[in-house]
């Protein structure tokens, strides 16, 4: 199989071969005579060239499956030629996508992702664009700080806002998966349709995800709010949970258990599925209720002091 840039159509606007060809000689270089399976790492090469500083804590994965690699802390990403990858260690027979172990349906990788409020990404001028559009959101650093709001300088995750999902069941691994908002106009696929706003982890499974879920489980009688997407959750944190999308069965069934009081908030077009969430969760005990939003109006777009005492109101 092919390198995602061996179809040139599907290379975006901009992409520096010549760096890509840099990287990936780098990293024959890093994995040769190593062994194992899944996911491998070793100190980054291309961490010094790229920020000033040598990497020590072994940034740099590849996995033997599928041929691609990432650095969390450059930002060096892509995916190796079929032919070099017989170069490295690879498992005879494994799966087009190895899963990482202990997790039967792990997700893909966040290639490229570089936290914009954190670390090297706080000062790189090449992650502006992914800041300004965050901060143009009416969010705070503090709150993308805390969330891991990422963003990455080229690939196919370039010109998307990215945030983490992180796995609360299992806190020693990375995460269950991300999602990626595109905040400009992106390079169309190679079969020349336009790629979706939204971009979630492949085998990423929202049936079973709630997004912030451990502010359910905080003992207060400040309200928890329910909202659609993560930035609104973000516009919120840490007092909010994301439902990505409507609630299914599963969220049901978390929020009935939250301890605190829970106020629904989703979008201005779905303001009758909210009210149908909050008299269920009060039927199942829960302080709940349902707040509405203007038409087209999402809880991000919203001031905080009207939703606090939005929240209050829809409670008594």
């Amino acid at each position: 199989m092919s390198s995602y840039w061996d179809a040139l159509e599907a290379v975006p606007d901009g992409f520096d071969r010549e760096a890509w060809e840099e990287d990936r000689k780098a990293v024959l270089a890093a994995f040769a005579g190593k062994h194992g399976r899944g996911w491998l790492r070793v100190n980054c090469p291309r961490c010094e060239p790229k920020t000033g500083k040598p990497d020590k804590k072994a940034s740099l994965g590849y996995n033997t499956a599928t041929g691609g690699y990432n650095c969390f802390k450059c930002g060096t990403t892509g995916k190796l030629l079929e032919s070099e990858r017989d170069e490295l260690p690879r498992l005879e027979g494994a799966a087009e996508e190895e899963q990482l172990p202990g997790d039967a349906e792990a997700p893909e990788p966040c290639w490229g992702y570089i936290p914009v409020f954190a670390g090297e990404g706080l000062a790189m001028a090449a992650l502006q664009p992914t800041r300004d559009y965050y901060l143009g959101r009416g969010l705070t650093p503090e709150a993308g700080a805390a969330a891991g709001v990422g963003g990455a300088t080229w690939g196919m995750n370039q010109g998307r806002l990215l945030v983490p999902l992180p796995d609360y069941e299992r806190p020693e691994a990375r995460w269950r998966g991300w999602v990626g908002r595109a905040f400009r106009a992106m390079p169309p696929l190679a079969d020349g349709s336009t790629p979706p706003v939204y971009r979630y982890a492949r085998r990423f499974r929202r049936e079973t995800y709630l997004y912030n879920e451990p502010a359910l489980y905080e003992e207060t009688d400040a309200p928890v709010f329910v909202v659609e997407g993560t930035l609104d959750a973000i516009s919120l944190w840490p007092d909010a949970v994301a439902l990505l999308g409507k609630p299914l069965e599963f969220h049901k069934q978390l929020l009935a258990r939250a301890r605190r009081p829970v106020a629904v908030c989703l979008d201005g077009d779905a303001h009758e599925e909210g009210w149908s969430l909050a008299m269920y969760l009060r039927f199942m005990g829960a302080r709940a209720g349902s707040i509405r939003l203007p038409p087209t109006k999402d809880p991000d777009e919203m001031e905080r002091d009207w939703l606090d005492m939005e929240a209050i109101r829809c409670l008594e």
